[in-house]
């Protein structure tokens, strides 16, 4: 099905706690359409209804709305442990707190706690900003060391005609990248792509 190449967009809402993640996000999916020579004009808040009635008023034949169904940013983990201890974290996905596969060094073997429980530092603790390093000597022989997580964002869209309200194309899509804001580019250049109509 061919379509016009002149479509509105509502604004992207943003994802509940991250403020300005929508404004993002629209900016996006602004960019990706005028590259692929598609004419676009956002529209104002207001709901599906009201964008539908402001599509129509501006005299579009079609427009979109797309929200987020998934948004976990990057993150980094400050890890302390002794040097001879032998343990890997693994970052969960969705914010929960990561876990810790062996926290006992390769000659000493304890009891066994209930899985996951740290044995130094109190466990993992979320840190903000910093360059991500591999280790460094704090103390007596103690070490600190940062991990990383990925961001992980997903979003689901809808192209509907302005007469009649149909959904002509509808998609969705999540993406894993080091950052969001890479993260939200995947999305709405995948989104963007699979678009009906002439690019």
């Amino acid at each position: 099905m061919m379509i016009h190449n002149q479509i509105a967009l509502a604004p992207v809402p943003d994802f509940p706690g991250a403020p300005g993640s929508g404004q993002a996000a629209t900016n996006e999916w602004v960019r990706q359409m005028m590259s692929g020579k598609i004419t676009v004009q956002v529209l104002e808040g207001g709901g599906f209804q009201a964008a539908r009635d402001q599509a129509r008023a501006k005299g579009f034949n079609y427009f979109i709305v797309a929200s987020y169904t998934r948004y976990q940013k990057d993150q980094k983990y400050v890890i302390n442990q002794v040097p001879s201890q032998v343990a890997t974290y693994y970052p969960p996905a969705y914010g929960a707190q990561p876990y810790v596969s062996s926290p006992y060094s390769t000659t000493n073997y304890p009891p066994m706690p209930p899985f996951g429980t740290p044995r130094y530092g109190g466990g993992p603790t979320p840190i903000s900003g910093g360059t991500p390093t591999t280790s460094t000597t704090m103390g007596s022989g103690l070490q600190q060391q940062i991990l990383t997580s990925n961001a992980s964002v997903g979003m689901t869209a809808q192209m509907l005609e302005v007469s009649t309200g149909n959904i002509i194309w509808t998609g969705a899509y999540t993406y894993e990248a080091l950052d969001v804001e890479s993260a939200v580019e995947g999305i709405a250049s995948n989104l963007v792509g699979s678009l009906p109509g002439p690019k």
